[in-house]
């Protein structure tokens, strides 16, 4: 989906797209809606699972696209698929704090942040 929208060029950002801008933006919402309706527990603990869960897809589907379609990609979709994953990991890191606020430790959940950042090197 990423390769349907025009990369842009901004400014310090150079070639981008915004994918990580919406991914992000719809993962926050997750956590907010769940935090305010819900104490810590399951659920919450749920939401995130599953919040990661969506990091690894667009992760994955990122690598199948570039595998399948570098040739075709031009140079501009290159460069903000680039950028796009140094500002992934900008976010990725920005994620840990507040679910750390959230969790509950007495819930086993699979969150794995760091193997997030690692999938967008």
């Amino acid at each position: 989906q990423d390769l349907q929208s025009k990369p842009e060029l901004r400014g310090g950002d150079g070639w981008v797209t915004q994918a990580p801008v919406d991914l992000f933006r719809m993962i926050n919402q997750q956590l907010t809606v769940v935090s305010q309706r819900s104490q810590r527990g399951m659920l919450v603990n749920k939401v995130i699972e599953a919040c990661c869960m969506a990091l690894r897809d667009f992760q994955e589907e990122l690598q199948k696209q570039m595998e399948e379609k570098w040739k075709e990609m031009g140079m501009e979709f290159t460069c903000a698929i680039i950028n796009n994953n140094e500002k992934c990991i900008e976010l990725v890191s920005g994620l840990q704090d507040r679910f750390d606020d959230l969790l509950d430790p007495t819930i086993p959940v699979e969150t794995n942040l760091e193997m997030a950042k690692t999938g967008f090197h």
